[in-house]
């Protein structure tokens, strides 16, 4: 292990274009500026990274919605939208019978085991993560049975993970929104490094940097990295009206903790 901060170590098996990419994102360097074979493997990890993130809230909000048949309960924190969008899905990839009874309460459960046992679901829920968010989710099995999994899916579709990850697979490669899909990437990046055993942190640096510090904990360890190095960075120039209305989300609150 090699020491590249005061709270970070460097595992000594990274290849050395893993630090160089790093240090690049640092800089804020225009991604126009890497090569290419630099951006796939940003890209690469930035879309396995955001395929990872969506999993783990899939099994947080099955692990809530177990056991639940309430509808009520179920639709609590899903949109009018979400529920349009999965029948407009159905309206494509459905027979005419499955569609007469769609609103028919009497046939819900038989339709509702229709839906999972022929495969429609997983179809489903596979085309509307590739439309919308541009990912190709390979969802488990264990997820996709669970009974109330498009409620599940449901749960997250306004989560700000699946926003980010729309805005940036839509606007890869789109030098208008660069500097913002730069950001991103950056720290993407950075939580793949210290989730692989890239880096190793410090145990302090959790004690130094809390919850309710506005920065997070990526700035907060990318700042003690650029310290430790000597490095500069260019200045980041960011569209934060332009951020807001393309994700909902405001440039200070795009990776915080809130």
């Amino acid at each position: 292990m090699t020491q590249i901060g005061q709270y970070i170590k460097l595992n000594d098996a990274v290849p050395n274009l893993i630090l160089h990419i790093t240090t690049k994102l640092l800089r804020n360097e225009n991604l126009t500026s890497f090569k290419q074979e630099e951006l796939l493997l940003i890209q690469h990890v930035c879309t396995s990274m955001l395929s990872h993130g969506i999993k783990i809230l899939l099994l947080r909000e099955s692990l809530y919605n177990s056991g639940i048949g309430d509808i009520v309960i179920l639709n609590r924190k899903i949109s009018n939208n979400y529920w349009f969008r999965i029948f407009s899905i159905l309206k494509q990839h459905s027979d005419a019978e499955l569609l007469r009874h769609m609103f028919n309460e009497s046939h819900s459960a038989y339709i509702s085991k229709k839906l999972h046992y022929s495969g429609n679901v997983s179809h489903m829920i596979n085309f509307l993560f590739m439309d919308e968010f541009g990912v190709n989710l390979k969802i488990p099995e264990e997820l996709i049975c669970e009974g109330n999994i498009v409620f599940s899916v449901g749960a997250i579709y306004n989560h700000r993970l699946l926003k980010i990850c729309r805005f940036f697979n839509r606007f890869w490669g789109d030098q208008e929104r660069e500097p913002t899909v730069r950001l991103i990437c950056k720290h993407l990046w950075f939580a793949y490094l210290i989730m692989f055993g890239k880096f190793e942190i410090s145990t302090l640096a959790y004690n130094q940097q809390r919850a309710e510090h506005k920065a997070g904990l990526f700035s907060f360890l990318q700042n003690d990295f650029k310290v430790f190095c000597g490095m500069s960075e260019n200045p980041q120039l960011l569209d934060s009206s332009a951020i807001f209305d393309l994700t909902g989300i405001s440039a200070e609150d795009l990776f915080s903790y809130e």
